[in-house]
């Protein structure tokens, strides 16, 4: 009788609340929706086809409760089971939405405190790490004591580690385990702080940390993890052995058999960085064939295939390296990391042998076009005089010029990819030197020749061979702007310097300037005759030619005036001081009529602009250009006007274009010569 009783009733109240019984199955579906996911990821998966189709079914009965009964009781309850929904479907945009709309409209519901940290959770999860921060900061001020705190200082934690802000991170870590002291996530945080400890190059400290967490936690996928750690621990201070052996006993442990393949990669890492390349890549081939049918193991797989690439790429097989970046960049699952280096990798080994065939190409059609000409070419040796002794314009005509040329650009891009997408800096010093000996003309050889310099000393980093370079460019290239590079690069002084004289270098400056019509060009070796040799015969003249351009070709008074009192304090007893004079006192003539004019104007326009140069033949100001990235991309940008060449390797700013004169070095090229050159 009371069994009856008790059926009737139930069969009263859910037919009399069909709310609640929509409610009813959309709990149903989240609940079986939920094992499902827990369960795929303690599988080490995310995706569950079925788990999402139960998320839909809650969201869409939750959605009738709120469509159909929208001023009954269980409101909020619909809502904040529709945003649990969509995290669990990792659609955080929308979980997040949910959760405020409690917020805003439900101020009193129950749910409340549960919803500001939930907020933030979907807000991190979703990459929006600013709105996360403002959102967990809140509701630990808010609700100090509630049950969701220590997830949220473990959700901020990993915010600061992913934003790399350890001492941030371990804060937040330390607090979690000083207010909850036994909270069930105490041992991930202990974890977490030994990976900040680490990040920050603390390598004793972490290495402690990680071994009191193995031994501390109870959970086998984190104590994995802590061991894990402790290992590469080791592999970072370069304790290649013994984290090899760390390794090897978590292979041989049983509860570890599903962390095989990351434990190879692991080995396999530490093999090659022994130089066992060829037993590291046995370990990589038993990850490749072992466990790529696994669909959870793509990420490990994918990253063999590339370590394998990387290994087959060192070694010079460009082939077998290509092969195992296409396959690597297939294998990948989407939004891992190997799927885009993959990619450009491969793209840069296509490049590379596209710069090859060219090369190759080219040299036989020199060959079949011009033999004679390819054998002076190639027979000549570097600085000799007499092989590029033609003008510019007889040299264009020659036979095989073109074809030369070709070779050239085919040989500088060889060298920039060997070097900058491969780093194999031999490789690009040969190019540059087959580049230099080959070379049409003498400027095309010393770039070549300062490229190989600069390479000995930024990336291979012997100073001895780099300098003996520089004064060889010094010495067999003089004539060029990369003679002048060379001996900036060495900063040498008159008493160390075996590069051109002060008298080699006033000519040079004077022939830029009057016959080349180039002052940025006559500026660079104007200065450094001044610097280089500032008791010589030409510094005088030297400086007064700096001041004339920055006066007459560069609009530019004020460095003018400053260039002319240095001079006169400087060189007090020369002609050049005493012209200097002459115009100093013309400028502050100049000067004060233009302020008492412009006084006695009351406040009206003065209807001459001050800043213009004094002189009558005076030309546009330009803008400086952005400062170059390649070592000689100042002499380039200087003769754009004449011929492009292929761009010289090298992220430094040439130090000969770094001096005050920088801010007029483009401005030449587009001018005229002007009456009344300096007289010197």
């Amino acid at each position: 009788m009371k069994r009856l009783l008790l059926l009737t009733v139930s069969l009263v109240f859910f037919v009399g609340c069909p709310y609640y019984n929509t409610f009813y199955n959309a709990k149903q579906s989240f609940k079986k929706a939920e094992a499902l996911r827990k369960e795929t990821l303690a599988r080490g998966s995310t995706a569950n086809d079925q788990a999402d189709r139960l998320y839909d079914e809650a969201i869409e009965n939750a959605a009738r409760v709120l469509r159909d009964y929208p001023t009954s009781d269980l409101v909020d309850d619909a809502l904040l089971l529709i945003g649990d929904a969509f995290y669990g479907k990792r659609d955080y945009v929308r979980a997040a939405r949910k959760y405020e709309e409690i917020l805003e409209n439900y101020p009193d519901s129950r749910f409340v405190p549960y919803c500001a940290f939930a907020a933030g959770r979907a807000s991190l999860a979703a990459g929006d790490s600013a709105q996360a921060e403002t959102a967990l900061l809140d509701f630990i001020e808010q609700y100090p004591k509630a049950e969701w705190v220590p997830e949220g200082r473990l959700a901020l934690g990993t915010l600061y580690l992913a934003e790399q802000k350890y001492e941030q991170a371990i804060d937040q870590y330390t607090r979690l385990l000083a207010a909850f002291p036994h909270d069930r996530r105490r041992h991930e945080a202990r974890l977490h702080i030994a990976e900040a400890t680490l990040a920050l190059k603390q390598y004793d400290q972490a290495f402690t940390l990680f071994t009191q967490a193995a031994s501390s936690i109870k959970d086998r996928r984190l104590t994995f993890r802590a061991h894990f750690m402790a290992g590469e621990c080791l592999r970072a201070q370069g304790r290649f052995d013994q984290a090899l052996q760390a390794f090897r006993q978590l292979l041989k442990r049983s509860q570890y058999q599903e962390y095989t393949p990351k434990l190879l990669l692991a080995i396999a890492a530490c093999q090659t960085a022994l130089g066992h390349a060829d037993t590291a890549i046995v370990h990589y081939q038993t990850i490749t064939a072992k466990f790529a049918p696994a669909r959870q193991n793509e990420a490990e797989v994918a990253q063999a295939l590339y370590e394998m690439g990387q290994i087959y790429e060192r070694q010079g097989d460009l082939d077998k390296a290509e092969q195992m970046y296409s396959e690597a960049k297939t294998r990948n699952p989407k939004g891992f990391w190997v799927g885009e280096q993959a990619a450009t990798k491969s793209t840069d080994i296509h490049q590379l042998k596209r710069y090859q065939t060219d090369l190759e190409s080219a040299l036989n059609t020199l060959q079949g076009a011009s033999r004679e000409d390819t054998t002076r070419s190639t027979q000549a040796t570097p600085g000799d005089s007499t092989r590029h002794a033609g003008t510019s314009s007889d040299s264009t005509k020659a036979p095989g010029r073109k074809q030369r040329d070709k070779v050239i650009k085919a040989r500088f891009q060889l060298a920039e990819t060997f070097l900058f997408r491969f780093n194999l800096a031999d490789s690009a010093l040969a190019q540059y030197r087959h580049a230099e000996q080959d070379a049409p003309d003498r400027e095309t050889a010393a770039r070549a020749a300062y490229a190989a310099a600069w390479v000995m000393e930024q990336t291979v980093k012997d100073t001895t061979a780099s300098r003996a370079a520089y004064r060889t460019i010094m010495a067999q290239y003089a004539d060029t702007p990369y003679g002048l590079i060379a001996a900036r690069a060495l900063a040498l002084t008159p008493a160390d310097s075996a590069g051109p004289s002060d008298a080699e270098l006033f000519r040079n400056a004077e022939r830029w300037l009057f016959t080349e019509n180039n002052p940025d060009s006559a500026l660079v070796y104007y200065r450094q005759v001044v610097e280089r040799f500032s008791a010589g015969a030409y510094a005088a003249r030297a400086l007064y030619a700096v001041g004339w351009i920055a006066e007459t070709l560069q609009a530019s008074p004020d460095s003018a005036l400053a260039i002319y009192r240095h001079l006169t304090k400087a060189y007090p007893k020369t002609e050049q001081t005493r012209m200097a004079q002459l115009k100093l006192k013309a400028i502050e003539e100049l000067t004060v009529r233009t302020n008492a004019a412009r006084d006695s104007a009351s406040g009206r326009a003065v209807s001459h602009d001050t800043t213009k140069s004094v002189a009558a033949d005076s030309t546009r100001h330009t803008d400086p250009p952005k400062e170059p990235k390649r070592p000689d991309e100042a002499v380039q940008s200087q003769q754009a006007a004449s011929q492009p060449t292929p761009q010289t390797p090298g992220p430094a700013v040439s130090p000969a274009v770094s001096d005050s004169a920088a801010t007029i070095r483009q401005s030449g090229n587009q001018q005229k010569k002007e009456k009344g050159k300096p007289d010197h």
